[in-house]
């Protein structure tokens, strides 16, 4: 069979640009060229921020701050991040009962008032609490998931301070109290990897 020679021979059509084709778009060779650069470079660009979100989270597994004699003395599974946002660390020194059946722990920076600071508390969820109530006082009310289950983030103090609220399934609920000053988006990576202390 002859080929098609000459001014008058069509150019190859690959499967492809049959595609763009049915889409109404430009299958000349300079647009799909054009197309496929701006693909690779918003492929490239996903990867940037992926690269981005991991590089501000520590890849350190945090070890257990909970000594078994904390464990012991209370009648609820207690929690832990067991990675935080890149400079933070659990204060070790923090670790420990507040109030009667309340554990807290203590996440900085180490730079004190100048720096990050905000404590995760943790109690049984009591039997005649109304979360929905307590939900519907929080401002600019929001939701992100976590390792344990959903929690619920807001304001109140006119918006001075940041809480974050959270309910696993074994019935401990989770309390975080911070300065406005903190980014959200902090104390949501901080409560992101909880895990049960052991």
């Amino acid at each position: 069979m002859k080929a098609p020679s000459g001014k008058y021979a069509k150019p190859a059509t690959y499967p492809f640009q049959q595609k763009l084709k049915k889409m109404g778009l430009d299958t000349s060779s300079h647009s799909v060229r054009r197309l496929f650069f701006v693909y690779l470079a918003c492929i490239l660009a996903s990867a940037v921020a992926a690269a981005v979100i991991v590089s501000n989270q520590s890849s350190t597994v945090l070890p257990d701050p909970f000594s078994i004699q904390q464990r012991s003395t209370v009648s609820f599974t207690l929690y832990y991040p067991t990675k935080l946002p890149e400079g933070l660390y659990i204060d070790i020194a923090s670790v420990g009962r507040v109030q009667e059946e309340v554990v807290a722990v203590r996440i900085t920076d180490g730079r004190g008032s100048k720096g990050i600071s905000f404590s995760i508390s943790q109690r049984i969820l009591p039997p005649t609490a109304n979360l929905q109530a307590f939900y519907e006082s929080f401002a600019n009310k929001s939701t992100f998931p976590t390792s344990v289950g959903i929690a619920t983030a807001g304001s109140i103090d006119n918006g001075q301070t940041r809480i974050i609220s959270l309910v696993t399934e074994d019935k401990t609920w989770i309390l975080v109290q911070a300065s406005n000053s903190i980014p959200l988006q902090t104390l949501q990576t901080s409560l992101g990897t909880l895990a049960p202390s052991r």
